[in-house]
Protein backbone atom coordinates (compact mmCIF):
# COMPACT_ATOMS: atom_id res chain seq x y z
CA UNK A 1 0.00 0.00 0.00
CA UNK A 2 1.00 3.70 -0.73
CA UNK A 3 1.83 6.00 2.33
CA UNK A 4 0.54 9.45 2.72
CA UNK A 5 3.00 11.62 -0.14
CA UNK A 6 4.61 8.58 -1.44
CA UNK A 7 4.33 8.64 -5.49
CA UNK A 8 2.09 6.13 -7.03
CA UNK A 9 3.47 2.93 -7.23
CA UNK A 10 5.78 3.07 -4.86
CA UNK A 11 6.20 1.64 -1.01
CA UNK A 12 7.60 4.25 1.31
CA UNK A 13 10.81 2.51 3.12
CA UNK A 14 10.11 1.35 6.56
CA UNK A 15 10.56 3.98 9.40
CA UNK A 16 14.41 4.02 11.02
CA UNK A 17 14.59 2.25 14.39
CA UNK A 18 16.87 4.09 16.35
CA UNK A 19 19.35 2.15 18.86
CA UNK A 20 20.29 3.36 21.73
CA UNK A 21 23.37 2.06 23.72
CA UNK A 22 26.55 2.88 26.25
CA UNK A 23 23.62 4.05 29.10
CA UNK A 24 25.00 4.90 31.97
CA UNK A 25 23.74 5.72 35.19
CA UNK A 26 25.48 8.03 37.90
CA UNK A 27 24.90 7.99 40.67
CA UNK A 28 24.07 4.61 42.06
CA UNK A 29 22.81 4.36 44.60
CA UNK A 30 21.24 6.98 44.98
CA UNK A 31 20.09 8.91 47.66
CA UNK A 32 22.84 9.14 50.16
CA UNK A 33 24.01 12.35 48.76
CA UNK A 34 22.45 13.46 45.96
CA UNK A 35 18.69 12.48 45.11
CA UNK A 36 19.21 13.18 40.99
CA UNK A 37 20.12 10.65 38.91
CA UNK A 38 21.64 11.33 35.54
CA UNK A 39 21.35 8.86 33.17
CA UNK A 40 23.30 9.34 29.54
CA UNK A 41 23.23 7.39 26.32
CA UNK A 42 24.10 7.57 23.02
CA UNK A 43 21.14 6.98 20.06
CA UNK A 44 21.93 6.18 16.67
CA UNK A 45 18.63 8.49 14.81
CA UNK A 46 17.04 11.82 15.87
CA UNK A 47 14.13 10.96 17.43
CA UNK A 48 11.47 11.78 20.22
CA UNK A 49 11.51 10.20 23.22
CA UNK A 50 10.02 9.04 26.43
CA UNK A 51 11.13 7.15 30.02
CA UNK A 52 9.18 5.36 31.94
CA UNK A 53 10.68 4.72 35.73
CA UNK A 54 8.78 0.94 37.25
CA UNK A 55 9.61 -0.15 40.54
CA UNK A 56 9.92 -4.02 40.71
CA UNK A 57 6.45 -4.81 41.06
CA UNK A 58 6.59 -3.00 37.09
CA UNK A 59 4.32 -0.37 39.18
CA UNK A 60 4.93 3.26 36.97
CA UNK A 61 6.48 5.62 39.37
CA UNK A 62 7.49 8.23 37.39
CA UNK A 63 8.20 9.48 33.70
CA UNK A 64 10.58 11.77 31.54
CA UNK A 65 7.78 12.98 29.25
CA UNK A 66 9.48 15.13 26.78
CA UNK A 67 12.93 14.39 25.98
CA UNK A 68 11.77 15.20 22.52
CA UNK A 69 14.19 15.96 19.21
CA UNK A 70 16.70 14.11 20.62
CA UNK A 71 19.10 14.57 18.03
CA UNK A 72 21.73 11.55 17.11
CA UNK A 73 24.80 11.10 19.53
CA UNK A 74 25.22 11.45 23.41
CA UNK A 75 22.33 12.36 25.10
CA UNK A 76 20.87 12.61 28.58
CA UNK A 77 17.94 12.90 31.33
CA UNK A 78 17.66 13.19 35.12
CA UNK A 79 15.20 11.96 37.28
CA UNK A 80 14.97 13.09 40.81
CA UNK A 81 14.31 10.24 43.06
CA UNK A 82 13.25 12.42 46.26
CA UNK A 83 10.22 10.86 46.68
CA UNK A 84 11.17 7.41 45.90
CA UNK A 85 11.24 4.85 48.82
CA UNK A 86 14.40 3.12 49.27
CA UNK A 87 14.72 -0.26 46.67
CA UNK A 88 15.34 -1.12 42.83
CA UNK A 89 14.24 0.76 40.19
CA UNK A 90 14.01 0.04 35.98
CA UNK A 91 13.99 2.78 33.52
CA UNK A 92 12.75 2.09 30.02
CA UNK A 93 13.38 4.62 27.27
CA UNK A 94 10.91 4.14 24.62
CA UNK A 95 9.99 6.19 21.21
CA UNK A 96 7.16 9.25 21.65
CA UNK A 97 6.23 8.76 18.27
CA UNK A 98 5.02 4.81 19.03
CA UNK A 99 7.98 3.55 16.83
CA UNK A 100 10.01 1.09 17.74
CA UNK A 101 13.05 1.27 19.36
CA UNK A 102 16.05 -0.84 20.54
CA UNK A 103 17.17 0.25 24.01
CA UNK A 104 18.20 -2.12 27.21
CA UNK A 105 16.54 -1.16 30.44
CA UNK A 106 18.90 0.65 33.23
CA UNK A 107 18.90 0.23 37.01
CA UNK A 108 18.61 2.49 39.13
CA UNK A 109 19.15 1.79 43.46
CA UNK A 110 18.04 4.61 45.49
CA UNK A 111 18.95 4.23 49.28
CA UNK A 112 17.97 6.53 51.90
Amino acid sequence: SNEAGAKPGTVAPPPVVPDVTDVQTFPTPVGESSTIVNVTFKISESAALKVFIYDLKGNLVSSVENVAGVPGGTNSFTWDAAGAAPGVYTYVIKNAAGGGLNAPRGTIIVKK
